[in-house]
């Protein structure tokens, strides 16, 4: 536990990722919350209404607080993005969380929920390692 305190206080800006923990919470609030309604909505028209602003509520919620917490690394050489790889990262978040919403909503099986759940999960996971790959520094190996 050590070493990560001191990983995080020596390797990245406290600010960005103060500001991607309050972006991790306000998104989950505001996605429990979609959630309920569309959990609760009578409508089918109305219950995928509300199942959508909650799936793009939490792929915005995961996609900027990890790519803010990332941006807060503090790297010692030239680094950036490559774009293509963020888009990509944002589709498959939305694709996945998308899945996993519909599937903890709809599921008429035992244990729907902690599937959808473990499919939003998965979401995060990959989310991440495309972002990732799309991690560029300049600098040479020798």
């Amino acid at each position: 536990m050590r070493d990560f305190y001191l990983r995080l206080i020596g390797q990245h800006d406290l600010w960005m990722s103060g500001v991607a923990l309050v972006i991790c919470v306000l998104g989950t609030y505001a996605t429990s919350t979609l959630g309920r309604q569309a959990a609760a909505a009578s409508a089918r028209r109305a219950r995928v209404r509300w199942l959508l602003l909650g799936i793009l509520a939490l792929t915005f919620s995961i996609w900027s607080s990890s790519f803010i917490a990332m941006l807060g690394a503090r790297v010692v050489m030239p680094s950036g993005f490559a774009p293509e790889s963020m888009i990509a990262s944002f589709i498959a978040a939305f694709v996945l969380v998308g899945l996993g919403a519909t599937v903890t909503l709809t599921g008429r099986f035992p244990y729907a929920a902690a599937f959808g759940g473990a499919i939003a999960g998965l979401a995060i996971s990959v989310m991440h390692y495309i972002g990732m790959s799309g991690f560029r520094v300049v600098g040479t190996i020798e």
